[in-house]
């Protein structure tokens, strides 16, 4: 059973939650796009409309998503950014295009998230049995081949971790849909020079750019975002966010 599944109430607006899943793509590519090193090179600015578009984007989704997962996006946006000061500030595994993390960072990992929440809550997928298996044997290849031809160190790291989550966890279809989804959003940002991963973490440990597993982070927040989604009791504003249609 998937997290989308154990909503424990709040309907969402399906027409919005169909716009998710067909509106990642384009969402993706105008933030990353309106972010690049090549606007920045002929003088634009445009960061803050990246920001302000994630946010809005953030905004409209928890109205398409179901009560459980709006409670998880909420505390996934507080979670990832400190995450993303921990992995870029402090340890230094990649380097935003301007040094700092963007403010649409964060929101963009919330809508990650909530769209392989959506795409793992879809009845058809569900029934095909055999996808889990497939998405999480191309993954698997994925991981071989970085550590085999790049040397790829942390994906190495990553791939012991995954295994740990998947002994404990299962094959759920939510890892492999969020693999596809980071591998997306990875091989954009990185192309369009939003952020660059360091070729050798802490001096010693090499990395490709982007790394295939990378989508493990993820994996880790979904675990942590459901625990702390048990116990952590929002102030009065941000139920409101939690609840937009009431």
């Amino acid at each position: 059973m998937t997290l989308a599944a154990q909503s424990d109430g709040g309907l969402p607006n399906l027409w919005i939650r169909r716009g998710l899943i067909l509106g990642f793509a384009p969402i993706l590519i105008a933030v990353l796009g309106v972010d690049s090193v090549n606007l920045a090179d002929h003088g634009y600015r445009t960061q803050w409309l990246a920001d302000w578009m994630a946010i809005a984007y953030f905004t409209v989704m928890l109205w398409g998503l179901k009560a459980e997962e709006r409670r998880i996006a909420i505390i996934f946006v507080p979670f990832s950014a400190l995450a993303e000061y921990l992995f870029s500030q402090v340890f230094d595994l990649y380097l935003y295009r301007l040094d700092m993390v963007p403010l649409y960072v964060p929101f963009g990992h919330a809508i990650l998230f909530s769209t392989g929440l959506v795409l793992a809550d879809l009845k058809a997928l569900q029934q095909w049995n055999m996808l889990r298996w497939i998405l999480l044997g191309v993954h698997l290849m994925l991981f071989l081949l970085a550590i085999a031809l790049w040397h790829d160190g942390l994906s190495a790291i990553l791939l012991l971790i995954f295994a740990w989550v998947l002994q404990r966890k299962g094959a759920r279809l939510l890892y492999g849909i969020m693999g596809c989804l980071v591998l997306m959003v990875e091989l954009s940002g990185t192309s369009l020079g939003c952020w660059t991963w360091q070729s050798e973490s802490f001096g010693w440990l090499h990395t490709t750019n982007p790394p295939v597993g990378a989508f493990v982070f993820y994996v880790l927040g979904d675990l942590a975002g459901f625990k702390l989604g048990r116990w952590v009791r929002f102030p009065a504003f941000v139920r409101s966010l939690e609840n937009p249609s009431q």
